[in-house]
C-alpha cells in the first residue's frame, strides 16, 4: 500500500532568513534528498515522497501555528516564536511544543494577543486531530547574540550529514548508557541489573541484538556517575541518556543517602558551562531531568550541549516535571528499536510525544543505520503499510445492552526475514467522549483475546508485552476485544464513545509500528 507523502516546514526567523537563508535551502534539498533515498532503500516506489518546505516565521506562536497545519513534521530555526506554559513550580514561562505537534487540536487555546496556553488538556480526545502528534525541533542558538554563529555552524553540520548519511553514521559507534543521578527516597525504580535483564527480553532491539549490550549506571557516589555521564558525552557513541534533577543551566546528579530523604546529600551539580568547555561528541542525548531542554534561557544545558560539538540531537523535559527510570523503557520499546532498522529519529517518535513538556532541540531526521538489505515484511489483513510508523483505524461495532464486539487481524510475512512482532494484552489508558475515564476498579476495554494469556512486563503502552516470531510466508492470527467499561462501585455501564490504543511493534523497515487506535460507541 502506497504510504502518504511526508511533508516537512522548516520555519525560519527573518534574522535567519537573511543571514542564513541560502545555507538553510542547501539544508532543505539535502534533507529531502536522503530522506527519499531511504524511503526507496525501504520501501521502494510504495515508500512516502518526502518534500520540505522553508517558511518564513509568523509573528506569533498562534500564527506559526496556523503554518503548520498542512505539514507532518517540523524544525523551527531561530528565534521562532513557539507556544508558552506558565511553570508551576518555578513561575517562569516555559516552551510548550504539544500545540505545533497537534496544530488542528482545538483543544489548546492561547491567550488574547499572546503566545501563552490558557488550556492544557490532560489526556487523549476523541478528536483523532488531539492525538498522534507530529515532530518538531527546535534550531536555535545558546543566546540571541550567538544565534547566527551557532545556527550556521549546524547547518554546515547537517547539510553534510544528509549528503551521505548512511556514510556519515559510522562516525559514531553503535553505544548506549544510560545514566540514574536521580536518588528520590530510594533506590532506582529499575535498578541496573534489572535494566539489563529486560532490555534484550522486553525490546525488539535487545531481542534481535541490533546494539552492544547497552551500560547502565543506577548506583555509586554522585561524582562518580556525573563522571560517567560526561565521558559519555566525549565518546562519539549514539546515544547518552541521564536522569537527574535539572534547571535550565544544570544537571544535579545524586549519590545514595537514607532512605525516604528525598535530596541526597552526596550531590554535585553539571553546569552548561562544562559542556561549552569540553564540547560534545555523542550523537544523540536524552535528559530526563527538569527544564533541560527551556531553550528560552540564554545558556540552557541542552542548547549548549547541542552548539558544542558534534551532537545532532537532544531531547528532554522543558518545564519542571517528574521524571522516572521507567521512562527509558518506553523509550527503549517504542523508539530505540527502529533507528536499528534505518528509521529516522523523527519516524520513530511520531505520535509518542504528546501530553508531555518534552521539547527537541537540533536534527529529529537523523538516522542510525542503513536501511536492512534482507527485511521481513509486515502485512497486516492482506496489506503492506509503508508509513513506518502507522496510526491503524479500529472501528469497533456498537455496544448494545452491555455487548462487546471482536475484530481479527491477520498479521503475514511476506519479506526473506524471520518477522519479529511485539504486542501488549491490554491498553493502560481509556477516554469517553474524549475524557479521561474515572479511576476505580473496571472491567472491559480494549484487550488482546488471542493469543492468550501474555505474560511479561508492563513497561510501555500496554499491559503483558511480548514478542511473536512469523516465518516467511507464514500468517499469525491476532484477535482484538472491545467492550465497554463497568465500575465497581457502582457497577454501572459507562455511555459514550470508548477509545483507546494498542501497539503492534515489529522489526519490518518499512512497518515497525502500527498504533491501533479503537473506538466504540456505548449505548
Amino acid at each position: 500500500m502506497r504510504a502518504k507523502p511526508v511533508n516537512i516546514a522548516m520555519v525560519v526567523s527573518s534574522s535567519q532568513m537573511h543571514a542564513n537563508g541560502a545555507k538553510i535551502q542547501q539544508f532543505s534539498a539535502a534533507l529531502s534528498g536522503d530522506l527519499n533515498r531511504r524511503a526507496t532503500a525501504r520501501s521502494g516506489s510504495n515508500g512516502p515522497i518526502y518534500s520540505v518546505d522553508v517558511l518564513s516565521a509568523g509573528a506569533d506562536a498562534p500564527a506559526v501555528r496556523n503554518q503548520l497545519k498542512p505539514y507532518d513534521g517540523a524544525i523551527l530555526i531561530g528565534v521562532v516564536p513557539v507556544p508558552l506554559v506558565i511553570d508551576g513550580i518555578d513561575g517562569f514561562a516555559k516552551p510548550l511544543m504539544d500545540p505545533f505537534r497537534l496544530p488542528s487540536c482545538g483543544e489548546y487555546r492561547f491567550s488574547a494577543n499572546s503566545n501563552r496556553i490558557d488550556s492544557v488538556p490532560q489526556e487523549i480526545d476523541n478528536d483523532p486531530s488531539c492525538r498522534h502528534g507530529m515532530p518538531v525541533a527546535v534550531l536555535r542558538g545558546q543566546s540571541q547574540l550567538s544565534d547566527l554563529a551557532d545556527v550556521e555552524k549546524k547547518l554546515d553540520q547537517f547539510i553534510a550529514y544528509h549528503k551521505a548519511s548512511d556514510q556519515n553514521n559510522l562516525n559514531w559507534s553503535p553505544d548506549f548508557q544510560y545514566t540514574w543521578a536521580l536518588w528520590g527516597g530510594s533506590a532506582p525504580y529499575l535498578p541496573a541489573d534489572t535494566l539489563a535483564d529486560i532490555w534484550p527480553a522486553m525490546t525488539l532491539n535487545g531481542g534481535l541484538q541490533h546494539y552492544p549490550s547497552p551500560a547502565f549506571v543506577t548506583d555509586g557516589t554522585a561524582a562518580f556517575r556525573k563522571d560517567t555521564f560526561k565521558r559519555c558525552l566525549a565518546s562519539e557513541g549514539e546515544m547518552c541518556v541521564v536522569g537527574g534533577h535539572g534547571n535550565s543551566s544544570s544537571i544535579l546528579f545524586e549519590g545514595p543517602d537514607a532512605l525516604g530523604k528525598y535530596y541526597s546529600d552526596d550531590h554535585v551539580s553539571m553546569a552548561s558551562s562544562e559542556i561549552q568547555s569540553n564540547g560534545a561528541s555523542a550523537k544523540y542525548v536524552e535528559m530526563l531531568a527538569c527544564s533541560s531542554q527551556d531553550f528560552l534561557r540564554s545558556g540552557s544545558f541542552a542548547t549548549t550541549l547541542l552548539m558544542s560539538g558534534k551532537t545532532m540531537l537532544t531531547m528532554g523535559s522543558s518545564t519542571t516535571s517528574w521524571g522516572s527510570s521507567n521512562f527509558v523503557f518506553e523509550q527503549a520499546q517504542e523508539v530505540y528499536p527502529y533507528l536499528a532498522l534505518g528509521s529516522t529519529f523523527a519516524e520513530a517518535v511520531r505520535g509518542s510525544l504528546r501530553g508531555n513538556a518534552i521539547s527537541m532541540q537540533g536534527d529529529p531526521y537523523i538516522s542510525f543505520r542503513p536501511v536492512p538489505a534482507r527485511a521481513p515484511k509486515l502485512v497486516i489483513n492482506g496489506k503492506h503499510y509503508n508509513d513506518g510508523n502507522f496510526i491503524f483505524p479500529m472501528v469497533f461495532a456498537d455496544s448494545i445492552a452491555g455487548s462487546s464486539s471482536q475484530a481479527v487481524l491477520h498479521l503475514s510475512n511476506a519479506g526473506m526475514a524471520d518477522l519479529h512482532i511485539q504486542l501488549a494484552w491490554a491498553s493502560r489508558a481509556w477516554s469517553i467522549d474524549g475524557k479521561p475515564t474515572p479511576e476505580g476498579g473496571f472491567n472491559g476495554g480494549f484487550s488482546l483475546v488471542d493469543p492468550y494469556p501474555i505474560s511479561g512486563s508492563n513497561h510501555g503502552s500496554g499491559i503483558g508485552n511480548k514478542i511473536f516470531t512469523i516465518k516467511p510466508n507464514q500468517t499469525m492470527k491476532v484477535t482484538y476485544k472491545m467492550a465497554p467499561l463497568v465500575y465497581s462501585p457502582p457497577g454501572a455501564p459507562v455511555t459514550g464513545i470508548l477509545g483507546s490504543t494498542l501497539q503492534l511493534f515489529s522489526d519490518d523497515p518499512a512497518s515497525y509500528k502500527i498504533t491501533l487506535d479503537a473506538t466504540m460507541r456505548i449505548h
